[in-house]
C-alpha cells in the first residue's frame, strides 16, 4: 500500500488533501477540496501496483450511468505521477451502514418511513445502471453513501461490468461487509437478479441492523425481519425473502418490480401492526360504519358511535379509526355499509361518514379528519386520521345535551361538567 499523502497537500495541481476517508486493497479515498471548481469531493486514488483499467473502468462506468440523483457523481478522471484517480461527489451523510447499527435507531433498526423511503431511492439507482445493461455485482450498504440531506447514493463501481462485454475472470468476492448471490460465489458473472439478491440484504439489514447469513450452501435459512421486529408486514418479509432466494429466477426480475411491490405495500405497512396490537389510546376498531349487524339495516346510533371515537381523538392528541375492523382485530370490510348505500361507492361512504361528522361535532371539524381506504389481506377498509383539535369539540345530537368526550385507553367516556371544565382549561389554556 502507497503511503498516505499529508494533509494540506496539493494532489494533480488541484486538489488540496484534507484527511483520508477510506481505504482500501486497491485504492485510497481522501476528502480534499477542488481548488478550480471551489467545492469538496472524495479523492479516489489507486495504489502505484494497482491496474490502470481498475479505475478507467469505474470512470467509464460512472460517466455512462449519470448524472443520477441516487448514483454518486463522477466529476473529474486522470493520471497524477503514474496513479489514476477519481474525483467523485462527496456525500458527508457517511456509508448506510452507518445508520444500520445506529444507536438512535433502537438496535440499528431504521424508522419504516425512513426504510422506504431509502428503499425507494436505492431501486431507482439500479433501475438505471441496468438500464445501460450494467450490473453492479457490490451492492451493500458500505458502498452506498448518503448526502447532507439523507438521500442515498450508490457508489464503488470497481467490480462492475457491461452484460454486453467479455465475462471477466472470476472475482474473490468478499462476504464481510458485501452480499454476493450465490452464483457470484460459484464463479459466475450474474444478471440483473444478481444485483436484485444484494439489494434485498441491505434492505434485511436497514430492518434488522443486522447482515443476514451468507449464502455459503444449499438451503442456508434466512431469517425473515420480522423476527426481529414486529412492525414488518407479511407482504414485506415475502418479498425481501423473494430476493434473497437462492435461484436467481425466483427472485423479482427488476429493480423497477421492486419499486412497484414496495408502492403497494408502503400505504398499508403500519396497518398490520396497528391491528395486531388491537385498541388502544390511539387506536380504535369499528367494524361498520353505520350498519346495525344484528338488526340488518342502517343506524344512526350506529353512526354515532364512530363520531364519539372521532370526537375524543378531537380532544385529546389525535388517533386513528379503522372502520372495517372488528373489536377482535378480524378484517371484515366495508361491503355491508357501501351495499346500503343510494349510490353504493367509496365517495358515497365518505360523503355519508362526513355527513354524520358535521352532524355529530361542534364545532365542525371535518377540515381535521382524513379518510383513506387501504386494502389489507385483499380485504378493504377505511382508515379514519384524526388530528388535535385547536379548540374543545363537542358532540352534539337532537334533544340531547353536548357531550365533552375524550380518550382514556381504549374508551371514549364523556366527561361531567366539573371534570370537562377542568380537562379544557389544562388541555388548551
Amino acid at each position: 500500500m502507497d503511503a498516505v499523502i499529508p494533509s494540506g497537500s496539493l494532489f494533480a495541481d488541484r486538489y488540496r488533501i484534507d484527511e483520508v476517508l477510506g481505504t482500501g486493497a486497491q485504492k485510497t479515498t481522501y476528502l480534499a477540496w477542488d481548488t478550480k471548481a471551489g467545492r469538496p469531493v472524495a479523492l479516489a486514488i489507486l495504489s502505484a501496483d494497482a491496474e490502470p483499467a481498475i479505475g478507467q473502468h469505474e470512470a467509464a462506468l460512472l460517466a455512462g450511468v449519470g448524472p443520477h440523483d441516487n448514483i454518486v457523481t463522477l466529476y473529474d478522471f486522470g493520471v497524477e505521477a503514474d496513479r489514476h484517480f477519481l474525483a467523485l461527489e462527496y456525500l458527508p451523510g457517511g456509508e448506510l451502514r452507518d445508520h444500520c447499527h445506529n444507536d438512535q435507531h433502537g438496535a440499528g433498526q431504521v424508522p419504516m418511513p425512513e426504510f422506504f423511503r431509502w428503499a425507494r431511492q436505492l431501486c431507482r439507482s439500479i433501475s438505471q445502471i441496468h438500464q445501460y445493461r450494467i450490473i453492479h455485482r457490490d451492492i451493500s450498504a458500505t458502498n452506498i453513501w448518503l448526502d447532507a440531506r439523507g438521500v442515498t447514493h450508490l457508489g464503488d463501481f470497481d467490480t462492475a461490468v457491461f452484460l454486453d462485454d467479455p465475462q471477466p475472470a472470476p472475482h474473490d468476492f468478499s462476504t464481510t461487509e458485501s452480499y454476493p448471490a450465490p452464483e457470484l460465489l460459484a464463479g459466475a458473472v450474474g444478471d440483473v437478479r444478481t444485483d436484485i439478491y444484494s439489494l434485498g440484504a441491505v434492505f434485511h439489514e436497514l430492518l434488522t441492523g443486522t447482515v443476514p447469513p451468507a449464502p455459503t450452501g444449499p438451503g442456508v435459512a434466512i431469517p425473515p425481519p420480522s423476527q426481529s421486529r414486529d412492525d414488518v408486514p407479511a407482504s414485506l418479509d415475502d418479498l425481501i425473502l423473494s430476493m434473497l432466494a437462492e435461484d436467481p429466477a425466483a427472485r423479482p426480475a427488476s429493480a423497477d418490480a421492486v419499486l412497484a411491490a414496495l408502492r403497494k405495500i408502503e400505504p398499508t405497512a403500519d396497518l398490520e401492526t396497528l391491528i395486531a396490537n388491537g385498541e388502544n389510546a390511539t387506536v380504535e376498531f369499528k367494524q361498520t360504519m353505520r350498519w346495525d349487524i344484528e338488526a340488518s339495516k342502517t343506524s344512526a346510533e350506529v353512526l354515532k358511535m364512530a363520531v364519539k371515537a372521532v370526537c375524543s381523538f378531537l380532544n385529546g392528541d389525535g388517533g386513528t379509526l379503522l372502520i372495517g375492523v372488528s373489536d377482535t382485530g378480524e378484517l371484515t370490510g366495508l361491503a355491508d355499509d357501501i351495499g346500503a348505500l343510494t349510490k353504493p361507492s367509496l365517495d358515497g361512504f365518505e360523503l355519508a361518514f362526513r355527513q354524520g361528522l358535521a352532524n355529530g361535532l361542534d364545532p365542525d371539524a371535518g377540515h381535521l379528519v382524513t379518510l383513506s381506504f387501504p386494502t389489507v389481506r385483499g380485504v378493504q377498509i377505511c382508515r379514519v386520521e384524526v388530528k388535535p383539535a385547536p379548540t374543545p369539540v363537542f358532540l352534539v345530537g337532537k334533544s340531547v345535551p353536548p357531550e365533552f368526550r375524550v380518550r382514556k385507553g381504549n374508551a371514549s367516556p364523556a366527561l361531567d361538567v366539573k371534570d370537562a371544565y377542568e380537562y379544557i382549561r389544562e388541555h388548551w389554556g
